[in-house]
């Protein structure tokens, strides 16, 4: 999809990308359009955490899940990066 606008859209044109999941943003990442992403995965993973630990689902416990999520993220988009420097310089 993210290619189909790259063909349409003006140079310049950044996007925001809803919902989008780890091993989408494995393939995405680094695409030249891509300005931001988010998923509601770390909210749906605090109040799983809130229910199974039967305590109130605050913003100190989101907060804490959405830093993992963020953290995770990060980690996932590293590796992808050094997995494909590496690629890289096999044909070098």
């Amino acid at each position: 999809m993210v290619e189909g606008l790259d063909e349409v859209l003006p140079k310049g044109v950044k996007l925001h990308l809803f919902g989008v999941k780890s091993q989408g943003l494995l393939h995405l990442g680094r695409h030249p359009r891509l300005h931001s992403v988010d998923s509601m995965a770390w909210d749906s993973a605090a109040r799983d955490d809130s229910f199974k630990r039967d305590v109130s689902c605050t913003l100190e416990l989101k907060a804490k899940h959405m830093k993992q999520w963020h953290d995770k993220q990060l980690a996932l988009l590293n590796s992808a990066s050094s997995a494909h420097q590496e690629r890289l310089e096999v044909w070098r």
